[in-house]
This record gives structure tokens, sequence and C-alpha cells, in this order.
């Protein structure tokens, strides 16, 4: 388990996290990413599979440009985060292909593996300037039906989306 303190440790976290899927993490104070771009950790082949544990603590200024999809804090999460709060901003300004993206988590749940959000705020600003879908303040999409879940969060921050989209919504984006 890493515990982290401070921006690098929290990067130094993702990058194992990369290589082991299942690195767990908690964190010891609030955490600004301000200024720096943002990779997020879990993606369409390799989901995070470990329990990241936020502790009430803040993860300010997570930044995305031209986002990807399996975007957010989190791409693809089979684990469990809880309990933190992640503001900033992700825009969304590829094609239409472009699906799965959610201020803290991008996709929860695989066709074999739920995975939990609890007691997750987000106040990611997310702006969507070509049409996409599946696109959650807190989580983007709940793609499959594996019983993720979804529990005690809330959204504060804004989605502007100045092309067509589909399935874009405050807390969960897309459930099937």
């Amino acid at each position: 388990t890493y515990i982290v303190y401070t921006a690098a440790g929290l990067r130094a976290w993702a990058e194992a996290a990369k290589a082991n899927p299942s690195t767990n993490c908690t964190l010891a104070r609030s955490i600004d990413l301000a200024g720096q771009l943002w990779t997020p950790v879990g993606d369409v082949n390799n989901a995070y599979t470990g329990t990241f544990d936020g502790q009430g603590y803040t993860i300010s200024g997570m930044t995305i440009e031209n986002a990807e999809s399996y975007s957010g804090l989190f791409g693809n999460v089979t684990g469990t985060v809880k309990n933190f709060t992640v503001t900033g901003s992700i825009t969304i300004t590829g094609d239409e292909t472009v699906a799965r993206v959610g201020g803290a988590v991008g996709s929860l749940g695989t066709a074999s593996a739920g995975g939990t959000v609890s007691g997750v705020t987000s106040g990611v600003d997310i702006t969507v300037s070509a049409g996409n879908d599946h696109i959650g303040g807190v989580v983007g999409s709940m793609p499959e039906n594996s019983s993720p879940t979804v529990e005690n969060c809330i959204y504060t921050g804004k989605i502007t989306v100045t092309a067509a989209a589909g399935s874009v919504a405050g807390i969960v984006g897309y459930i099937r």
C-alpha cells in the first residue's frame, strides 16, 4: 500500500498501479495537481483492481486535455475507490469514438467484475466539444451487468456540451 502525501507520491503510485493494477493507495493529506496533466489510472485493457482510500482528502487541479476513452482520475475500475473529493477539468475535443469519461472514474465494472465508487465528491468541470457519449460527473459508464456499485456520491462541477452527445449525466452517464 502506498501512503501518499504529495503530488509526486500520487504520480509514483499511479505508475506502480500501471505495472500492478492491484496496488492500493491511501491519501494522507490533500494533493494539488495544478499545472500538471493527469494520466488516468486503469485503461481499457487493465482495470484498476486495488483499493484507493482518500480518507476524506481532496485531489485538486486534476487536468485532462483532449481526453480519450476511459478518462477520469481513474480510467477503468473493478476495485474500490472511496472517500475523496476530486476537482479540476476534463476537455473532450476528439472524435465521436471518445466515450466512458467521468470526473472520478471513466468506466466502472467489466463483464466479470463489478467495482465500487463510494463517498466520492467530484467537482470536475467537463467540456464536450465533439460528439461523444457515456459522460458522467462522477462515473462515465457502468457498461456491464456485473453489479458495480456507486453510493453516497455527489457531483458539484459543470458539464458543458457544445456538440451532439448521448448519455450525459451528473453522477453516472450511462448504466446498462
